[in-house]
C-alpha cells in the first residue's frame, strides 16, 4: 500500500511540473516605466508589439527587450528611463 502511495504521489508532483510544449510567446508589451512625466509613462505603458514567435522564454523577452529599446530611442531623444517589459501568447 504505501509503495502505490509513493507512486501515486511522485505522479502526482511530475504531472504539476510537465513543460507545455506548444506555448508561443508573440506579444511583447511594456508593463511599466519609470518616465518622469505621466503622460510619458501611460505612452510607454501602451506600447505592445506582435509577430515574435518564439517558444523559449528567455528568447522571447531578448527579442521585447529589443522591441522596448528600440521605440525608447526613437520615442526620445535622451532615452533613460527604465521599462520593464512582458511576453505572452495573449494579443495586444
Amino acid at each position: 500500500m504505501r509503495i502505490v502511495l509513493f507512486v501515486f504521489i511522485t505522479g502526482l508532483l511530475f504531472v504539476g511540473c510537465e513543460e507545455k510544449k506548444d506555448d508561443k510567446y508573440t506579444t511583447c508589451e511594456i508593463v511599466s516605466s519609470t518616465a518622469l512625466l505621466a503622460e510619458n509613462r501611460e505612452r510607454d505603458e501602451n506600447q505592445c508589439w506582435t509577430g515574435g514567435v518564439q517558444t523559449d522564454q528567455d528568447r522571447a523577452l531578448t527579442w521585447c527587450r529589443g522591441k522596448a529599446s528600440d521605440y525608447c530611442n526613437a520615442e526620445y531623444l535622451i532615452c533613460d528611463q527604465a521599462l520593464g517589459v512582458r511576453v505572452s501568447n495573449d494579443g495586444c
